[in-house]
């Protein structure tokens, strides 16, 4: 089993899924920490909360900043800002 811990992925889930391929994750073998900011900025944070949902147990996230600012604008508290990428998720 080897754990991974990897941080700032910012919506960008072709380059996580390429350096997941990297590494030989495995999710019946392996762990992956996600040390936040897993969404916005890059061009397909919905494609990563699923890749990384669909990893179920095998990978855990703390909160960034910009996962913080998600759900601040999920939830009205917060006003997207104008080059946030955060629509797809919102309309998901």
């Amino acid at each position: 089993m080897s754990l991974y811990l990897i941080g700032d992925v910012q919506g960008c889930d072709e380059a996580l899924g390429r350096l997941l391929g990297e590494i030989a994750f495995s999710p019946s073998r392996d762990q992956l920490v996600l040390l936040g900011d897993l969404v916005n900025r890059g061009p397909d944070s919905l494609a990563v909360l699923r890749r990384v949902q669909a990893l179920g147990g095998a990978a855990q996230s703390l909160l960034g900043n910009h996962d913080l600012h998600l759900l601040g604008v999920a939830h009205g508290v917060r006003r997207p800002g104008r080059r946030d990428t955060l629509g797809p998720i919102l309309d998901a």
